[in-house]
């Protein structure tokens, strides 16, 4: 379980907070852990439709709401943060996965399984694009010098994400799709264990075939 003081902890301490980095790669804050990423808990509501539930914040919005259901076993991982039209609680603690059109298939493929309460984060924070050749692009058009000191730079936020919440190096990083499975191998070889499953925005399948794709990628994580 997560207590309240790591929940406070992310809801308040700035991504590169504690992360030394060159002024030239990080000049001003990046805003709090929560700003950037969230729980695997969406609502279960019947009165409105999928995408419209699963941008239910209320769920979210609070430790009281969460403390019985979040937990650290496992952690669900994206490639970056996207960018969202205003509304649909986006900029509130938490948003993250919680604003866009699909991420009900994420929801529904988590729901009643051990990914149900899991945190889930980005590997990439603070560069939002659209989507994730948009970013590779970005990261390309810096220089190698550039690339690799975000890599590395990301890869110490993950880190300290994880101290945070207490997840131990063997707790499986569940990567939604390719891109973020190539990012975090390469940032951590084998020191976690990374499993690839689709991205809901990436594949053409309905809510119950995308909890299809899942089933197997939690049963290889041990779950």
């Amino acid at each position: 379980m997560i207590s309240e003081s790591q929940f406070s902890t992310l809801m308040t301490e700035d991504v590169f907070g504690k992360i030394e980095a060159p002024d030239w790669l990080v000049s001003e804050p990046g805003g709090p852990f929560s700003q950037h990423a969230s729980w695997a808990v969406w609502s279960k509501r019947t009165d409105v439709g999928p995408v419209k539930a699963s941008q239910d914040m209320t769920v979210v919005e609070s430790y009281d709401a969460l403390k019985d259901i979040i937990h650290n076993n496992v952690i669900l991982l994206g490639f970056n943060s996207g960018t969202h039209a205003p509304g649909a609680g986006a900029g509130q603690p938490w948003a993250n996965f919680h604003c866009g059109s699909r991420d009900y298939l994420t929801a529904y493929g988590t729901a009643g399984t051990p990914l149900e309460g899991a945190y889930i984060t980005d590997f990439y924070k603070g560069l939002p694009t659209r989507n994730s050749k948009e970013l590779k692009d970005k990261l390309k058009a810096g220089g190698p010098e550039y690339e690799a000191g975000i890599n590395k730079l990301m890869t110490a936020v993950f880190d300290r994400e994880m101290e945070i919440i207490g997840a131990a190096p063997e707790v499986p990083v569940i990567c939604l799709g390719f891109d973020t499975y190539q990012a975090f191998s390469k940032a951590f070889g084998d020191s976690r264990p990374a499993f690839r499953a689709p991205h809901a925005g990436h594949v053409a399948l309905n809510k119950a075939d995308f909890a299809d794709e899942m089933r197997p990628v939690i049963a290889a994580a041990g779950l």
